[in-house]
């Protein structure tokens, strides 16, 4: 519906403040991308179906409430990050994989 990939902070978004809510923010969110969509803050450039739905979402719920969610998604991120470079990473010489290919 919204196409958006990051499916553990919506998951942790339903939890937090039930499916009710989240139906209705996003149903709202289609209607202004059918709207032509919303652009940032900035006015360079138009948001993602993702980020219309987060700052729906911001005017529903207080900042209280987000804050721990985002906070959450950003830990994870970066311990994800970490779990990927890691991966990459050649046993033999502890160099990039991609470096092994350059050499």
């Amino acid at each position: 519906m919204l196409n958006e990939q990051n499916v553990d902070l919506m998951k942790r978004i339903a939890n937090e403040f039930g499916t009710e809510i989240v139906q209705m923010v996003a149903q709202k969110s289609l209607e202004k991308e059918e709207d032509g969509g919303m652009m940032t803050a900035d006015g360079e450039r138009r948001r993602k179906p993702g980020g219309v739905f987060m700052q729906l979402l911001s005017l529903e719920v207080s900042s209280e409430k987000l804050k721990p969610i985002f906070a959450a998604n950003q830990k994870w991120k970066k311990e994800n990050k970490k779990k990927k470079q890691k991966m990459s990473l050649n046993p033999d010489t502890g160099l990039p994989k991609e470096e092994l290919l350059l050499k």
